[in-house]
């Protein structure tokens, strides 16, 4: 099965965390036809890389109110509450409804967050120290959710 894993967020404090999975995930072995990817800017390069594949894993920040570091499956419009500072521009909710209304969402998609404290500073030049603990836990889960649909 061909699985696209893309890494959402920015080069800014924890709206990065998207993006540190996808460096730590290419030092993995990954399932055959498994690619990774970066995604800084939802509005402009998301729907391209929702099309052409079985499985679409995105991965990005999420405000939820709890506390920071917590790795969790997301729903679709949880993902347009991500850092405060964020660039994606357009949600990638409404990138997702859009892809949705053109046919090209994947037949699976799944999406996990991260929990972020939105009170962190957003251009720190590095991951908190929740967002931080909660990588491997966020690598295991990415690579499970590659590996059911392989398995599937």
């Amino acid at each position: 099965m061909s699985t696209r894993i893309i890494g959402l967020g920015s080069d800014f404090g924890d709206d990065r965390v998207g993006f540190r999975a996808i460096e730590a995930l290419g030092g993995h072995a990954l399932p055959p036809l498994c690619t990774l990817h970066l995604c800084g800017n939802p509005a402009a390069d998301l729907l391209p890389l929702l099309t052409g594949v079985q499985h679409v894993i995105l991965i990005d920040a999420v405000v939820d109110g709890g506390g920071a570091g917590r790795v969790r499956p997301c729903m679709e419009g949880e993902l347009t509450r991500t850092a405060a500072a964020s660039s994606h521009g357009v949600s990638v909710a409404s990138m997702l409804t859009l892809a949705g209304v053109l046919g090209g969402l994947p037949p699976t998609l799944t999406m996990l967050g991260v929990t972020i404290d939105p009170q962190h500073d957003p251009h720190a030049a590095e991951l908190s120290a929740p967002v931080r603990a909660a990588l491997p836990a966020l690598i295991d889960a990415v690579l499970a959710a590659a590996t059911d649909e392989v398995t599937a």
